[in-house]
């Protein structure tokens, strides 16, 4: 995830003597590529987002054949992309949150991190100074700063338009 490598490369990355077969684990790759999918709310989401005038970026934490498949779901929502394996590290990292905040021309105050990682996601993103939601979706417990669904954003955005961000992050 913090390479941007080929399979071929990657496995002489990890394994330099070992010679697997190469046409079997591509075909599991490819069977793995060809089930992402994005949950029901997402494209409406963003969206919406998008609608009210939001900068949308992602930052994940994903290995290089994961992220055409992504962008290609993900269509023209997403302004920027901030993938680990071009940062070249992987979440809580502080190098891809000052990433994401470079994209956006914003300071870490201005960017509402979501995500479903609570040590990669929220509290990386919260050490950086960003706002951030834990996006839970099996959550037996919610609290303020946590969503079970990415359409939580909008009303979450709306309910605490008026506070400060350290209240929120």
């Amino acid at each position: 995830m913090t390479h941007n490598l080929t399979l071929a490369e990657l496995v002489e990355f990890i394994a330099p003597a070992c010679t697997p077969s190469l046409a079997a684990i591509e075909k599991n790759v490819q069977r793995e590529l060809a089930s992402v999918r994005l949950f029901a709310e997402v494209e409406d989401t963003l969206d919406r987002l998008r609608a009210r005038g939001f900068k949308l970026a992602l930052a994940s934490n994903l290995a290089v054949p994961y992220a055409q498949p992504v962008q290609a779901l993900l269509g023209g929502r997403i302004d920027h992309y901030i993938w680990s394996f071009e940062v070249g590290t992987i979440k809580p990292d502080p190098a891809i949150f000052e990433a994401l905040c470079v994209r956006l021309a914003a300071p870490p105050t201005q960017v509402l991190m979501v995500g479903d990682s609570m040590r990669a996601d929220v509290v990386g993103a919260r050490g950086f100074g960003m706002p951030a939601l834990h996006l839970a979706r099996k959550a037996l417990h919610r609290s303020r700063r946590s969503i079970t669904t990415l359409s939580d954003v909008v009303s979450w955005l709306d309910a605490h338009r008026s506070y400060a961000v350290d209240e929120i992050g």
